[in-house]
């Protein structure tokens, strides 16, 4: 009897370590900013600092993007450099900078991605026009799925969709 009691407490100590693990990963970090059923971050740039969403698109795929001003030119609210930071939960985490002068995304650079788990490849990053800048990459798990970053100047505001 006591060994079944001792089973039973096991099985329910693993349940909530589970139950934990699984929340701290699905839960939202900070709450900032949550969006259901978006498509894409608004980021305030005339607010500036770093700003996190939380959103599912259509597809009710889950994303967190993270949007960091790293340094501005006090001249114009919007110039400076902003870190934009996609991440797929258990998926990937992927993201780049760019540099915004004149309402204009002047430069894309120090791009990354990390897989979770699987693979990335074929990464390409790009100023598509002067208010789009594109990061495209292949990820491989059980099989290929094309993805990616897009990030979009609309004023005083960086929209970030999912490719």
């Amino acid at each position: 009897m006591k060994k079944l009691t001792k089973n039973k407490q096991k099985n329910f100590v693993a349940f909530c370590l589970c139950t934990i693990l699984i929340l701290s990963i699905t839960m939202p970090v900070s709450a900032s900013a949550y969006q259901e059923s978006s498509d894409y971050a608004s980021y305030d740039m005339t607010v500036g600092g770093i700003e996190t969403f939380h959103f599912t698109d259509k597809n009710g795929e889950e994303y967190i993007i993270t949007i960091t001003e790293l340094c501005s030119d006090d001249s114009r609210i919007a110039d400076g450099k902003y870190q934009i930071e996609f991440k797929k939960p258990l998926c990937w985490t992927a993201g780049f900078t760019i540099s915004v002068s004149s309402n204009h995304i002047t430069s894309a650079y120090n791009e990354y991605s990390t897989p979770f788990i699987g693979s990335i490849s074929d990464t390409t990053l790009r100023v598509d026009h002067s208010t789009q800048a594109s990061y495209h990459f292949k990820y491989h798990l059980l099989s290929t799925m094309s993805t990616g970053i897009r990030c979009v100047l609309d004023g005083d505001n960086i929209q970030v969709y999912s490719l």
